[in-house]
Parts: structure tokens; sequence; C-alpha cells
């Protein structure tokens, strides 16, 4: 009976792991870590920068927050040696539909570039949600479960 427990817990930590996990990718090349990087617009940037790659993060909907994923950026970016991060899009896709390759999906609701403030943000989830509220009474659609899905550039000074 003990070794049913354990294999049983066992499986549940295993799959409480599996699932439910914010992940990170990233193309481009890596530098030496930088100390300082910060989000910026792209008209903010200086007159001499590159573009060193493109990073996507995602994750469960309901399992983290827009603020979590921006610190899981930013940490990335400084690991990678970029000095700023440029948002290009923030969405919220079905489930394990997003790709780094891909610029942009049908998403229940994103936000752009030109309008990637924090009040745009939080527009955009009560978008979702009310939307989300809507399909409750469909069983069908009520089933579906949605990610966060911030894609950036890593930007390096010239």
């Amino acid at each position: 009976m003990k070794k049913i427990s354990s294999i049983a817990l066992f499986l549940l930590a295993i799959s409480l792991l599996a699932c439910g996990c914010m992940s990170f990718e990233y193309k481009g090349p890596s530098y030496s870590p930088t100390t300082e990087v910060k989000i910026l617009k792209k008209e903010a940037l200086p007159e001499k920068y590159s573009v060193m790659g493109n990073a996507m993060v995602s994750a469960p909907y309901e399992g983290y927050s827009r603020d979590e994923m921006q610190r899981k950026l930013l940490d990335k970016a400084r690991s990678n040696g970029a000095d700023a991060v440029v948002i290009t899009c923030y969405e919220i896709l079905p489930e394990g539909t997003a790709r780094i390759d891909q610029i942009r999906k049908q998403a229940i609701a994103n936000v752009s570039p030109h309008d990637s403030s924090a009040d745009n943000f939080a527009a955009q989830d009560a978008q979702f949600e009310l939307q989300k509220n809507l399909r409750k009474g469909n069983p069908s659609q009520s089933q579906a479960t949605y990610e966060r899905v911030l894609r950036a550039e890593f930007i390096k000074f010239d």
C-alpha cells in the first residue's frame, strides 16, 4: 500500500511539473550577461542599436500573470547580454499553438507594438475574460485552455 501511495504521489508531482510551466524560446546570438535591461518602445530606442534576436515567452493563462512573464523575459534578456527589450506583441492563444517563427496568429486577444502600454495589456486581459465568460454557456468552447504569449526583440546598443 505504501508503495502504491509513493508511486501515485511521484506521478502526481511529475504531472504537475510537466504541465503548467512557463516556456521561453530565443533565436539569436548571446553576449556577455548585462546587469540592467529595460523594456522600451521602438520609438524610445537610441539612434544606434541592433536587434539581437527574437524571443517568446508563453505560459498558461490561468497560471501566470503578464508581469511574471515580463520578469522572465527580462531575466533571459540579461543572461543573453541584451541592453533592452521591445515587446512586439502580447497575445492570448489556444494552448499549444504559439511558435516563435510565427509573427502573429489568430489570437483571442492581442496587443500590437503600437499600443504595448500596461493599460492596453490590461484592456486585452479584460477583453479576453469577457469573451471567456460569454463562452461558458457553450460546453464545446468552455473546455478550451489558453496561454499568454509575449513576443519581443532583444536589443543591443551600438
